[in-house]
């Protein structure tokens, strides 16, 4: 299932996070799929507004902590955190430098 429901009604774009069982969570994937949904509004000419929405009953929970089960050392939870946001979106962003690059 995807991350998020994209929608266009002539001017109006919705973008509804779409995990609710999840309670909408981010993750690297998640913020990836976000970036290109938002780059294909931004370059489609009709748009003019932007809706973010989330499904559910929750907007966006925040982080997604599933990567932090079965851990109870608070310094091995603080680098499985830190791996998961800053080390892979900064690998993420620059695979897709890369990538941009050589097309």
């Amino acid at each position: 299932m995807p991350a998020f429901l994209l929608t266009k009604d002539g001017p109006l774009a919705s973008l509804t996070f779409n995990q609710p069982e999840k309670r909408n969570p981010l993750n690297i994937e998640v913020l990836l799929e976000m970036e290109d949904l938002l780059h294909s509004v931004r370059d489609d000419p009709a748009v003019r507004v932007v809706i973010v929405t989330g499904s559910g009953n929750s907007f966006c929970a925040g982080a997604d902590l599933s990567a932090l089960k079965g851990s109870s050392d608070p310094q091995v939870r603080q680098r499985l955190l830190q791996a998961q946001g800053t080390c892979r979106w900064n690998s993420a962003l620059a695979a897709r430098a890369s990538s941009s690059r050589s097309s």
